[in-house]
């Protein structure tokens, strides 16, 4: 609710932060505040308690944005110049992983103009150095899962 007010007031321009997980931590907290408000008419406790949250979720997601960054750097840095001739392919599928962390080959045929061999060669390369993991299980019509990004964007 609240990202979606700061939206609409121009403060942001789309929800980044979302406190439903905060609320939820903190239920019987949230319930109070309002029963509070209900009872006693106490507005101010309740929007302290949603500045918290607010604050709380902030701090979570400049934490997470920075685990992001290290965890891009570590993969640049390190895992992608093994790929030699493969690094410009290599970081174009990475930049589009933290837009799509669960693709296809056909997906990164399609947005990275590769042909089918190249895709698969490079989701190859991407397996061997475990930034992708296969999660269906099939020989064909494979998904694939950048699964440290998702746990980054997962943990609470």
């Amino acid at each position: 609710m609240y990202p979606l007010y700061l939206v609409s007031h121009n403060v942001l321009e789309r929800p980044l932060l979302y406190a439903s997980g905060f609320f939820e931590r903190n239920k019987t907290l949230y319930y109070d505040k309002l029963t509070s408000v209900r009872e006693k008419n106490d507005l101010l406790a309740w929007v302290q308690f949603c500045l918290v949250a607010v604050e709380k979720t902030a701090e979570s997601a400049v934490n997470t944005l920075q685990e992001i960054m290290i965890l891009k750097a570590k993969i640049v840095d390190n895992q992608l110049p093994t790929l030699g001739k493969k690094v410009k392919n290599a970081n174009l599928l990475l930049n589009l992983l933290f837009s799509r962390p669960v693709i296809t080959v056909q997906t990164i045929e399609k947005e990275l103009g590769l042909s089918k061999p190249a895709a698969n060669n490079l989701v190859k390369d991407f397996l061997k150095l475990k930034i992708l993991t296969e999660t269906t299980g099939r020989k064909r019509n494979r998904q694939f899962a950048f699964i440290q990004y998702l746990k980054l964007l997962t943990k609470e």
